[in-house]
């Protein structure tokens, strides 16, 4: 089969060329470019154009003498010819089976729209134009009419409708056309969702109306794709009045004596109700009556004991009333708080107290406390008991308790009281600085603390330090002059040499000698040098006791030798090793 296809591939590509050569062609001689559209609505009374055109190439070769034609398709499946047009000279005619109530109402509009004028509902049907050719099939294409009849309401309501509230509402809406319009109720604006619908009527249907259901209803009529026709109708519901206190005002309002009074009462109800007042004795209030947006305001302001009492706030319209009572009560201020305790010291005294059995009809808001010092003090409280602090012992004071309430403050409970015997107070001035300057002591003393801590512990680290790193070398010996060398027995004189060792290694150090102070005329000693450096291996600190047994027996020697007992003073010269032929003895030295 593949060596067939091979062989036989350029006869087949000659026919596929041949073949869409002939179907260009066919396509290109005689064919529809523009068509109706397959439903056509069209009013009662419109004009319907079916717009139809084609192309063709030879048109007396492909097309025959009567061609294209237009055509009524009936509902049996036959159809009539309406018109057609000549090819030769591109004239058109109607047909003689053309149906008498459409031929004057028909013409032909090249290239090959028909229009049919003035259309009624008969003239709905299907409508086809058709290029019969030479040659094979015709083609046809079709288009279907419809003539509709717009909708227009038989029974439709308009106005205003009034219900009473807890009735039944039902409004019926009819609309006729062709085809016949479906017919819809919608809500009040805001609202507006379908409640009913139906095919030529609808009906607004309401069971048990409530206030809420107050607007304005629309009913809608439509068929196919026209605009819908409308009618509205207002619903109004009547109720009964109502009344209600408004939330700054109080059912039963305490007042006193010229005081002023507000009582709002808030009226709602269809139709407007009318509100009125009357005052305890039955009497309508003339004055101090002012209308609200929602309601009534009453203002007045009690003075006498027939102020006291019920006031009646009453709403009323064609269906009805309805009242709301305010009660306005009086108060007075309340009564003496009664002592149950005092306790006096020194620089104060405690109070307690109890509630007065008496608040005068209003709570007790809080207690004023007065004492006769110099200012006079007062506070106020809510607690019942008190500790008046600050006072000078052994004196007299008079301190004034009393309750307040919603009217004001009451009657005073007086009480006498004496301080116990003691010293003087301090003043707030000194217990502040006090209370200022304990705190900084108290850190001042720690550092100080802290700080001697510190230098012991330090001077310990640094004995440490000297007993490790090779101790203190110390040597007596007798230092003298020229003149005392040549006595009989060379003078020896106890010294202190203190020598701070170097380092471990055993480097060379220069330790420190001190000696007598030079006397006037006395001629100077030569320097002491050490040639060597002394080792840490023969360095051997002498413990307290008896280094302080050399020195009782330095100081003995030193007076028997004509010196004084006292202290001896030393002044500092420095050994320097490698200048001197004397070799140091340890515990002794030789003057040169």
């Amino acid at each position: 089969m593949e060596w067939w296809l091979r062989s036989n591939w350029l006869n087949i590509s000659l026919h596929l060329i041949e073949l869409t050569l002939f179907m260009s062609y066919v396509d290109a001689a005689v064919q529809f470019t523009v068509v109706a559209p397959k439903v056509f609505y069209i009013p009662v009374n419109g004009t319907a154009k079916f717009n139809w055109d084609y192309t063709v190439t030879d048109r007396v070769n492909e097309l025959k003498d009567h061609s294209p034609t237009w055509d009524l398709y009936l509902p049996n499946g036959s159809s009539t010819q309406l018109a057609y047009e000549n090819t030769n000279n591109r004239s058109w005619r109607l047909s003689d089976s053309c149906p008498l109530n459409l031929r004057a109402r028909i013409k032909i509009e090249l290239p090959a729209t028909l229009v049919i004028s003035q259309v009624t509902l008969e003239d709905t049907g299907i409508y086809g134009c058709s290029l019969v050719l030479n040659t094979g099939a015709p083609l046809t294409n079709t288009s279907h009419l419809i003539v509709f009849d717009p909708p227009t309401f038989i029974n439709a309501p308009s106005g205003t409708i009034e219900v009473l509230e807890g009735g039944a509402l039902d409004v019926k809406c009819l609309a006729n056309g062709n085809p016949v319009p479906i017919v819809k109720w919608y809500g009040p604006k805001g609202r507006s969702k379908i409640i009913s619908s139906g095919r030529g009527s609808a009906s607004l249907k309401i069971q048990n109306i409530r206030r809420y259901s107050n607007g304005t209803y629309e009913c809608q009529a439509n068929n196919y794709l026209q605009q819908p026709i409308t009618k509205q109708v207002s619903v109004i519901i009547y109720y009964r009045p109502a009344v209600d206190v408004a939330p700054s005002t109080l059912l039963n309002a305490p007042s006193w004596n010229n005081h002023l009074v507000i009582l709002h009462c808030l009226a709602f109800g269809n139709p407007s109700p009318v509100i009125s007042w009357k005052n305890p004795n039955g009497y309508n209030i003339q004055y101090g009556v002012s209308s609200t947006k929602d309601g009534s305001l009453l203002t007045l302001i009690t003075r006498e004991d027939d102020d006291y009492g019920e006031y009646k706030c009453r709403a009323t319209n064609s269906l009805g009333y309805a009242e709301l009572i305010y009660k306005v009560y009086k108060i007075a201020v309340p009564g003496p708080p009664v002592i149950r305790e005092i306790t006096s010291k020194p620089f104060s005294i405690y109070i307690k107290w109890r509630r007065a059995p008496n608040n005068g009809g209003s709570p007790i808001i809080d207690y004023k406390i007065s004492i006769n010092t110099n200012p006079i003090k007062e506070v106020s409280i809510k607690d019942t008991f008190i500790v008046i602090g600050a006072l000078e012992g052994n004196t007299i004071y008079s301190i004034n308790i009393s309750a307040r309430n919603l009217v004001g403050y009451g009657n005073v409970t007086s009480i006498i009281e004496k301080t116990q015997k003691g010293s003087s107070v301090p003043s707030a001035k000194s217990t502040i600085a006090l209370a200022v300057c304990l705190p900084i002591i108290f850190i001042l003393l720690l550092v100080i603390v802290a700080l001697l801590i510190y230098l012991w512990r330090k001077k310990r680290r640094s004995k440490g330090v000297n007993h490790q790193d090779g101790g203190i070398l110390k040597l007596d010996t007798n230092l003298a002059t020229e003149d005392e060398r040549n006595s009989e027995e060379r003078g020896k004189y106890n010294g202190h040499i203190g020598a701070e060792a170097g380092h471990k290694s055993g480097s060379c150090f220069q330790p420190f000698v001190k000696r007598p102070k030079r006397r006037p005329g006395q001629p100077r000693s030569k320097p002491l040098h050490i040639l060597e450096p002394i080792k840490e291996e023969i360095i051997e600190e002498k413990a307290p006791d008896q280094e302080h047994e050399e020195r009782i027996k330095v100081d003995k020697k030193i007076s028997e030798n004509g010196r004084t007992s006292g202290p001896v003073e030393y002044e500092e010269i420095t050994i320097e090793p490698g200048n001197s032929d004397v070799e140091p003895k340890f515990g002794e030295f030789s003057l040169a």
